[in-house]
């Protein structure tokens, strides 16, 4: 999938479903674009849909709205995405957090006047940026994703916890 500038390669993972296409992010980050409030579903263009439930091949359709709150995990495809102007050097913290049906281990980073304690228990954003992430889908665990970053669902995880460094 060839992308053009303002355009992501974007798969999200639902409950069932593995959905990958290209979201028009302007010059915003993909975290900032899920964490539009006002913005409840995603349009993305050039799409293949597949199921975890059967090994059928990929629908592929010219577009699909996705409901953001459907959204358990986004993985970006493609390059890091650059700092925001306001970026403030941050302290990771190795994470697990369960998002049924997948388990996920990844780096949260904070700044460093916020503990990861204070950080989970305050409003903090639905979507949650980690990098050197691991996915596991706990149905067939053979199926599991690793990447230098993914976004989550926070709202959708039934637990957050540290894993000693």
């Amino acid at each position: 999938m060839e992308t053009r500038p303002g355009v992501v390669e974007v798969e999200f993972l639902t409950e069932a479903h593995r959905i990958v296409g290209k979201l028009e992010v302007g010059i915003r980050r993909l975290s900032d674009v899920l964490n539009v409030h006002s913005e409840v579903s995603l349009g993305l263009q050039e799409v293949r849909i597949s199921s975890f439930a059967d090994n059928e091949l990929p629908a592929m359709v010219d577009f699909v709205h996705v409901f953001k709150e459907g959204i358990l995990l986004s993985l970006p495809n493609g390059g890091e995405a650059e700092r925001p102007r306001e970026y403030r050097e941050k302290v990771r913290h190795r994470v697990h957090l369960n998002i049924p049906p997948f388990s996920v281990i990844g780096d949260l980073h904070l700044v460093r006047e916020v503990s990861l304690r204070k950080a989970l228990a305050e409003t903090i954003p639905t979507f949650l940026p980690l990098s050197g992430v691991h996915i596991v889908y706990m149905p067939q665990p053979s199926l599991n994703w690793t990447r230098p970053a993914a976004i989550v669902n926070r709202r959708r995880a039934s637990f957050v916890r540290p894993i000693a460094s």
